[in-house]
């Protein structure tokens, strides 16, 4: 490749005509002489040609050349020649095409020839009254060419390419200086960028952001034919309410791992200040997957309950077992309407930041997390409550009497019998959100963030990818005392579900069976922890429902 001034490095090797450009004209001539050279004209870049006469001989098999350009033209276009030289490989320049104004005009085109590009004049091979020797041939009309061009076009490309991987504006600015070697050869300034991305985005929602919105998924269902998608519209002015659709990748690992549905509002908002809503959950690597996604105008009962119907129809009705939530007043309403079966848990990472909020006390935080986290039996939490409240003093604070109702949706000890699928908190989702912030802005319109939403998706589902390989192209080593039980597991599990199983494993070394009876298929095992005298669980196994 070679650099040339104004010039996006692109090179063409073409063997048939010269490509022509709009606005500039070249037209190739061979001279009326036996020389096997030839003169090229292009407007006011006549002088840029290789010319050769010899009153009817060759006067060798070179030409000359003379280039009315500037030094740093000359420079550029003795380096193919300087390099072909090199490997033994003569080459002739042949057109240049310059555009701008008079007095700085750049060259946007320049096209090199081999050596023995063209044919000798059939005139001069058929005199008769020669006097001399034919001169050896040199020319084969070898279609060998070099063809570098200026392509605007391409740099439009690379501009909108670089736009829709979330790059901002300023740094695409600097990234297009950078490499074409300074602000006075871009060729546009900053403020033609930002012009030329506003129109743009206006051209494309001519007809209304959320129209344009709307034929955008439309569209798409061509290419996903399982892609749902559902608008409400206000009943006063027409306009829209709330958008809710879902791709068909989402749709299908709703299918595989719908059983947990975590629930969160607090994501970027667009130029309208309708927030984004996310359904999420959890996949077999422990990975956060999208389910679907709406915009509401607001976050009211009434529109939750819009959304989450819209979810259940476009998953064919199928109703998750629990569902995670920040604990919003609206969406619990919501959540109990449609989906009165399942088990609604309160996140804990809200529930901590608002106990950090509402008590000011570091006793009572490190209690409550215990509280929350430790899997103990309903009598035990009561009683370690109880103590909490009364050594904190804190029997008349309206926040823990109003959290403290609420415990079936929090404390462990009331759902350990639920399955969570290890989600506890919607701020698992903070993945997911960090690369949505770096695609969109908070001034985007719906179809932006619609369509950016889309890319980050993409990219963050990448992540599935490489731990399906991780997991089928690679073992664990076997750490523990029970290894046929370990080496079963890994077996069976994903690598990232492997490590959780292997610290269960683990912790099974420390357990000692007191007792153990059985009550027609049903086992039942009394456990005790090594060194915990006051630790003791029953197990039980109904070997019927295996």
């Amino acid at each position: 490749r070679f650099n040339m001034e104004n010039c996006d490095d692109s090179v063409d090797v073409d063997s048939n005509h010269v490509h022509s450009t709009d606005g500039d004209t070249s037209h190739v001539e061979l001279n009326d002489d036996e020389d096997d050279s030839y003169s090229v004209s292009s407007g006011d870049d006549a002088d840029d040609t290789s010319q050769s006469s010899d009153n009817g001989d060759d006067a060798g098999d070179t030409s000359q050349s003379s280039d009315n350009g500037d030094d740093a033209d000359k420079r550029d276009d003795d380096k193919p020649v300087e390099v072909n030289a090199v490997v033994g490989f003569a080459i002739r320049k042949s057109e240049i095409r310059r555009r701008g104004p008079e007095g700085s005009k750049k060259i946007v085109m320049r096209q090199f020839v081999c050596n023995k590009h063209g044919l000798r004049a059939k005139k001069y091979l058929c005199k008769i009254d020669r006097k001399r020797e034919h001169r050896r041939l040199t020319r084969t009309n070898c279609a060998a060419r070099l063809h570098v061009h200026y392509k605007p076009k391409k740099d439009r490309a690379q501009i909108d390419g670089l736009q829709s991987r979330g790059i901002r504006t300023c740094h695409i600015m600097g990234y297009m200086v950078a490499q074409k070697g300074g602000y006075s050869s871009v060729g546009f300034t900053k403020k033609d960028l930002y012009n030329y991305f506003d129109k743009k985005m206006r051209d494309i929602i001519k007809d209304g952001d959320v129209a344009a919105s709307l034929n955008y998924l439309n569209v798409k269902t061509s290419t996903d034919p399982m892609l749902y998608a559902e608008y409400a519209v206000n009943n006063n002015d027409g306009r829209m309410k709330s958008i809710f659709w879902a791709d068909g990748s989402s749709r299908s690992d709703y299918f595989c791992f719908g059983d947990v549905l975590a629930f969160d509002t607090t994501y970027q908002k667009n130029k309208y200040n309708y927030p984004l809503v996310i359904f999420s959950g959890c996949n077999h690597h422990s990975q956060i997957v999208i389910f679907g996604a709406a915009i509401v105008s607001d976050e009211t009962t009434e529109t939750y309950k819009w959304v989450l119907k819209c979810f259940l129809e476009c998953m064919e009705k199928k109703h998750p077992k629990a569902v995670v939530t920040d604990g919003d007043e609206a969406m619990r309403e919501a959540i109990k309407h449609v989906f009165p079966n399942a088990t609604h848990q309160l996140c804990s990472w809200h529930l901590n930041k608002n106990a950090s909020d509402n008590v000011k006390n570091s006793e009572f935080l490190a209690g409550f997390k215990k509280a929350m986290y430790s899997n103990i039996t309903k009598d035990e939490f009561e009683e370690f409550w109880s103590e909490l409240i009364k050594e904190n003093k804190l029997e008349r604070n309206p926040w823990v009497a109003k959290t403290y109702a609420n415990k079936s949706m929090w404390a462990t000890a009331y759902l350990r019998d639920k399955f969570f699928g290890c989600f506890r908190t919607t701020s698992q989702c903070e993945a997911v959100n960090a690369i949505i912030k770096s695609y969109t802005r908070k001034k985007c319109s719906i179809f932006e963030f619609i369509h950016n939403f889309e890319q980050a998706l993409r990219d963050y589902r990448n992540n599935e990818v490489v731990a399906d390989f991780k997991s089928k192209c690679t073992e664990p080593v076997l750490t523990t005392h029970l290894h046929l039980i370990e080496s079963d597991a890994a077996k069976v599990y994903t690598a990232e579900i492997f490590i959780e199983v292997k610290d269960q494993i683990m912790k099974v070394g420390a357990l000692i069976v007191k007792d153990k009876h059985e009550v027609g298929d049903t086992k039942i095992y009394t456990l005790k922890k090594y060194c915990q005298d006051n630790y003791e669980r029953e197990v039980v196994y109904d070997g019927s429902t295996f």
